[in-house]
């Protein structure tokens, strides 16, 4: 169906279904994982968005302006873990369906998705999603698409598009900006100001979510390099995919997008060299997105090298915000002990967190698989709202516990721990200890600074273990660097 104008007024549909799946975590997702987070429809869509998120931004722009009328779908996220059950997401994309339906007509559409989003029976759950929506609006209504710099972007996905924006920065601080960016280009597209398309060029590499940081680490060079070919008349924006290191799915690999304007002469013959020349200098440069961390057993050693605390020691084997479950003790285990500096420390652990939870404040109880015994110090609700990435969550039962020298918060669903709000919702400042263990890959850099910038980065063992090659991949292609190969990884470090 294509749009048509509502008098001299635009209208334009917004939602969007965010995951982000983990191949490899061992926590089952519930069929109940987006009415246990939030879901927001209709006018609360927009309206209701926190900011630092992309539909607050997308917000700032449809507000300024009068000649477009905006229709809430309806938007979720909650957050990553393990492929979510295939019925629970069929339900969602029904009812996605039906109220995009009810909105027709509309004269463009705009989606905000994570791009890594796979259930047990679908390893690419964006291009069915925008395939139902192209069999609603048809092919001539623009479809403007932002996406997490994780994104795994299928080929099918890109072709159904007019635009794709990724985010820009890891760790992700640029939501609003995203946000923004893809309202004023669904809004050229629909008044008729330009006409984009998208180019994609797959790049064979998958590497571990260290090497993503866009402030020093080595993707830096590159994405500022894309940002500054964007010209704003043929080529509209150049976004870099760095994808979801542990997806196993045949779509898992590194891509370069380029939206373009096809009305523009020779728009894409450029945007092709340069998302081509983009993926060159990507694989020129594979070697730099190796990364070394430091082993489990050298933890303390590292630790003790600094003068002065709190040190942040990065258990990004076991990561919540990269999907892990949460409740791997490869790291933790080596930081208790009698007599060692105190330690703030987060657990996923259902059984023990609703055990805690139900314990008196003072009593001891039986605290395995973390200890024999531990003291429970305090229980509060898991309800609360996170700052990154903005929005309410719920990790269940909550409880903090004591043993030896640490004080651990228990919870019974996965933690993110890309800022402090799980600690200041229970009470707990991490400056007041020496070590603080973060269960983070390396998106937690940008809220953590005003803590501490001392930082020891582990090996440890878990659902985003940096060890790609050594995890059970079976869909992946193994022409990807580093399954193919290509170039030897040196002692100590890790691809």
């Amino acid at each position: 169906m294509t749009g048509r104008n509502i008098g001299n007024r635009k209208r334009v549909a917004v939602g969007g279904i965010r995951y982000e799946a983990n191949s490899f975590s061992a926590i089952e997702c519930p069929e109940t994982v987006f009415e246990e987070q939030f879901i927001r429809r209709g006018r609360a869509v927009l309206a209701a968005a926190p900011a630092n998120s992309e539909f607050f931004g997308a917000r700032s722009v449809f507000e300024a302006a009068s000649d477009v009328e905006v229709v809430g779908l309806l938007d979720t996220y909650p957050g990553c873990g393990s492929p979510v059950p295939h019925g629970a997401y069929e339900r969602l994309r029904n009812e996605f369906v039906s109220l995009l339906r009810d909105a027709q007509p509309v004269n463009g559409v705009l989606l905000s998705l994570h791009g890594a989003m796979a259930t047990d029976e679908e390893d690419d759950v964006e291009a069915d999603l925008i395939r139902a929506v192209r069999a609603i609006v048809g092919h001539e209504v623009p479809l403007i698409v932002s996406m997490d710099l994780h994104a795994a972007v299928s080929e099918s996905t890109a072709s159904m598009l007019d635009g794709l924006i990724g985010f820009k920065t890891c760790p992700h601080t640029d939501y609003e900006e995203t946000g923004r960016r893809s309202a004023e280009l669904l809004l050229d597209a629909v008044r008729g100001a330009s006409s984009p398309a998208v180019f994609l060029e797959p790049v064979a590499m998958i590497t571990a979510a260290e090497a993503h940081d866009t402030n020093t680490g080595p993707l830096s060079s590159h994405m500022n390099h894309a940002q500054s070919l964007v010209d704003g008349s043929s080529v509209l924006d150049v976004s870099i995919f760095a994808a979801q290191p542990w997806l196993d799915a045949e779509r898992t690999r590194w891509t370069v997008a380029v939206t373009y304007d096809r009305a523009e002469c020779g728009g894409q013959a450029r945007a092709r060299s340069i998302a081509r020349t983009v993926a060159t200098d990507l694989n020129a440069d594979i070697g730099s997105f190796r990364v070394r961390k430091t082993a489990v057993g050298d933890i303390w050693q590292s630790v003790l090298a600094f003068t002065a605390g709190p040190v942040l020691v990065a258990d990004s084997g076991d990561s919540p915000s990269a999907g892990a479950d949460g409740h791997s003790l490869d790291c933790l285990s080596r930081l208790i002990g009698e007599g060692l500096p105190t330690v703030l420390a987060t657990m996923t652990h259902p059984e023990l967190s609703i055990a805690a939870s139900h314990s008196p404040t003072g009593a001891w109880m039986n605290g395995e698989p973390l200890a024999p015994s531990v003291e429970v110090i305090a229980a509060a609700s898991g309800r609360f709202e996170r700052r990154y990435p903005a929005g309410p969550v719920d990790v269940g039962s909550c409880a903090v516990v004591r043993v030896h020298n640490a004080t651990v918060v228990i919870t019974e669903r996965p933690a993110m721990m890309l800022d402090t709000s799980l600690f200041d919702h229970v009470g707990l400042d991490p400056a007041n200890f020496a070590v603080v263990q973060v269960k983070s890959a390396g998106g937690f850099r940008a809220h953590w600074t005003s803590i501490s910038d001392r930082i020891v980065i582990v090996d440890s063992l878990g659902g985003s273990s940096s060890r790609l090659t050594e995890l059970p991949f079976h869909k992946i292609s193994r022409s990807s660097w580093p399954f193919s190969e290509r170039q030897t990884v040196q002692s100590g470090e890790l691809p």
